[in-house]
């Protein structure tokens, strides 16, 4: 009896939250890919979410139009949980393989998807200071500046609070002010507000 009426709840579950437990979804034909950068994933729409996903989850993935394909994806992830991050990430075709590996560094949507239109790689992309955001990352990968180099103007930014950042780490690379001096300035003015308080 107890049997009978489990597979009866978890029936009208499934039924409630429009995926089928039992059945895997249904392969529907497939269509042109999209022209994004992820053209692993194509345009076709399958009928469910997986049911991985609570309700709630679901309704909110539905109401925002996200494809079933992509936002399933995600399903075994560190980001299962952040629905609106995966709302933001799937709007734009980017599948969970491709994000995860940044949200261990990065834990804002759109720092992640700023990195992977860009092209810049998780790996990259996570060897740069911590204390350095995506935009701040992004620039120094256009200006050719590699994460050995900003770095150590990260260690200065640490150990001073100097609040160097990419504009002005470019600028004085470019100005070839030497690191020492940079350090020296930054130390003097870290003593400074010391002794004013």
């Amino acid at each position: 009896m107890n049997k009978t009426l489990a597979a009866i709840v978890f029936a009208l579950a499934a039924a409630i939250s429009g995926c089928d437990s039992e059945q895997p979804a249904k392969e529907t034909p497939k269509t042109e890919t999209t022209a994004y950068q992820n053209d692993d994933i194509s345009d076709q729409r399958e009928p469910g979410y997986s049911c991985a996903y609570g309700s709630y989850d679901i309704k909110r993935f539905r109401e925002a139009g996200v494809d079933a394909v992509i936002v399933n994806t995600y399903v075994k992830t560190d980001l299962k949980n952040y629905t609106s991050y995966i709302i933001d990430l799937a709007e734009e075709r980017i599948t969970g393989e491709k994000a995860a590996p940044y949200f261990s560094r990065f834990n804002d949507s759109q720092e992640i998807k700023c990195l992977i239109k860009e092209g810049i790689s998780a790996d990259v992309a996570s060897s740069y200071h911590d204390s350095f955001d995506a935009w701040s990352i992004i620039k120094f990968c256009e200006n050719s500046i590699s994460p050995e180099i900003a770095n150590k103007y990260a260690l200065i930014n640490v150990k001073y609070n100097a609040g160097l950042n990419s504009v002005e780490v470019k600028s004085l690379i470019d100005r070839n002010v030497p690191l020492e001096e940079i350090e020296k300035q930054a130390r003097e003015r870290w003593i400074e507000r010391m002794l004013d308080r």
